[in-house]
């Protein structure tokens, strides 16, 4: 078994690592931080409360990150808060390039190593 699964089975340990993170000081989520394209295409398949939720906290992180401070201690992301709201649309993302790929690759027959990447 490797470390990182065990450190990751300890909730006090992944709690005192993602406060250790900062983000939580700004008022972002842990799914706010994902950065890949399939994040982006699953963020633009939200619901638009949760979209505007999102874009709500991007705004303060960002002007906060502007005025070098923080967020008053009573308006930082709770562990309570702290919920993957993006990973259930990500999956399905995930799932449909995967799918993409093997039938491309099944009726091209040509490696998806060598075909460019799917415009979104």
């Amino acid at each position: 078994m490797s470390l990182a699964r065990i450190l990751r089975s300890q909730p006090g340990f992944v709690n005192w690592y993602r406060d250790l993170m900062g983000y939580r000081k700004y008022g972002l989520i842990a799914d706010d931080l994902l950065c890949t394209r399939e994040a982006q295409l699953a963020a633009s398949r939200l619901p638009v409360h949760l979209q505007d939720a999102r874009s709500r906290r991007f705004k303060r992180a960002f002007d906060c990150s502007l005025k070098k401070q923080l967020l008053p201690k009573d308006q930082w992301t709770t562990t309570e808060q702290d919920l993957p709201y993006l990973t259930p649309y990500l999956q399905d993302v995930e799932l449909e390039v995967a799918e993409r790929v093997l039938w491309r690759d099944s009726i091209v027959g040509i490696p998806s190593w060598i075909q460019p990447a799917p415009e979104w």
